[in-house]
């Protein structure tokens, strides 16, 4: 009798944090045991989806930005189980004018 092979999916562990300036989100993704061939990263302005395998359990889930990012300045580094994902963003609300409520 054959044995099917189950997958199991989960969401892996993400820190996502603004640098103390507020200029870019940075997004860290704990993807111990993953190689980096085996990671699918798919970013547009408002978000990203990832999927990763690592033997029979699947990491596949996507995130939203709060705000909106530079598509064509995202940079993602891969190093010791750890995936980084810096995202510059277009507009600042940290930045943004106060507002007095009367």
């Amino acid at each position: 009798m054959k044995r099917e092979k189950i997958e199991f999916h989960m969401c892996p562990p993400v820190d996502m944090y603004y640098s103390d300036e507020g200029s870019t989100i940075t997004t860290e993704i704990d993807l111990a045991g993953v190689r980096k061939r085996d990671i699918v990263l798919d970013a547009g302005k408002a978000g990203f989806c990832l999927k990763a395998k690592k033997e029979d359990l699947v990491f596949d889930s996507c995130y939203r930005f709060c705000e909106e990012v530079d598509t064509k300045r995202i940079d993602a580094d891969f190093r010791d189980g750890m995936l980084r994902i810096t995202a510059p963003v277009e507009k600042s609300f940290l930045h943004a004018r106060k507002i007095s409520v009367h």
